[in-house]
């Protein structure tokens, strides 16, 4: 197996688990926080996001400004698929550079490592609000 090839197994793993997490989350929850300093699934979908935008920016040489991506839209369906979208273009921007140790660095500091920051951190709020709601379901 290649690195890319392991690289893109990884984002495979961590983008099931953040469908995982989001799948039938009650839209009356996409705007609610866990606590004050956490963000909002919706929030934390747009950030997702731009985790996705900053990492095309890096590998096509540029510097992203944090921040500076606003979602067009809060819808819940919107938001997913926007995340989708730009994801599936950070893999393949990853993957078009070949071999490449940095691109694949890239795949994992801004995508896979991140997503599992914050799929805990969702677990953690889907549990808060449905205690009966299967956390291992993200390993499915």
């Amino acid at each position: 197996m290649t690195l890319v090839e392991f690289t893109g197994e990884t984002l495979d793993t961590t983008a099931k688990q953040i469908e995982a997490v989001f799948l039938a989350l009650p839209e009356n929850l996409w705007d609610q926080r866990l606590n004050d300093q956490s963000m909002s699934p919706s929030e934390t979908m747009a950030h997702l996001t731009e985790c996705c935008l900053a990492m095309q920016t890096t590998l096509a040489g540029g510097e992203h400004e944090w921040g500076s991506y606003t979602a067009k839209s809060s819808d819940p369906e919107v938001l997913m698929n926007n995340w989708r979208i730009e994801r599936d273009k950070a893999r393949k921007a990853m993957e078009s550079a070949g071999e490449e140790h940095e691109a694949c660095h890239a795949a994992i500091e801004y995508l896979a490592l991140h997503d599992a920051y914050h799929v805990g951190q969702l677990c953690a709020f889907r549990l808060s609000h449905n205690p009966d709601w299967d956390a291992y379901s993200i390993y499915s």
